[in-house]
């Protein structure tokens, strides 16, 4: 009876290894304030760490960044595979995208806007603010080729034509 015992769970171990023993997959922050930021590890691309930020840089170009000073706490742990849905309306953006002379941008917060536009090399093009979001950002001087709009603190990647 003993060593049927042993075959059925040697059995068992064989047949579901993987879920024995899970990965841990995502990278949780937990931030001053109480709140924590959770992100899966395979989507990030690299973290660099500069002037008192904590830069995630993503698999998709997307980056975004926290201050050093605002977290408390990190750990490493298991997703869940249960995410908050973020609607598509609602994600900040430029457009038209590509554009050639003007853009506009979409979903962004109320207030003073920060703006930059930014090479690929890191090269610093146009640094203003706007004080209306539904101001015009006057692109036509810039070559074609793909750049960095960074609003505040997000990024947003976008073609010029």
């Amino acid at each position: 009876m003993k060593s049927r015992n042993i075959f059925v769970g040697l059995l068992f171990l064989s047949i579901f290894p993987l879920n024995i023993i899970p990965a841990q997959n995502s990278l949780i922050i937990k931030l001053n304030n109480g709140s924590e930021k959770g992100t899966l590890l395979s989507i990030i691309d690299r973290i660099t760490f500069s002037d008192g930020n904590v830069i995630f840089k993503n698999m998709d170009d997307s980056s975004n960044s926290i201050m050093i000073s605002d977290i408390s706490k990190w750990t490493f742990g298991l997703y869940s595979g249960i995410t908050d849905i973020i609607p598509e309306n609602t994600l900040m953006g430029v457009y038209p995208n590509p554009g050639k002379d003007f853009m506009q941008l979409k979903n962004v917060p109320e207030g003073v806007l920060n703006i930059k536009i930014i090479r690929l090399d890191g090269a610093v093009l146009m640094n203003k603010q706007l004080l209306d979001k539904n101001q015009s950002i006057d692109i036509s001087q810039l070559a074609s080729g793909f750049y960095f709009l960074k609003v505040n603190n997000k990024t947003i990647k976008f073609t010029k034509q």
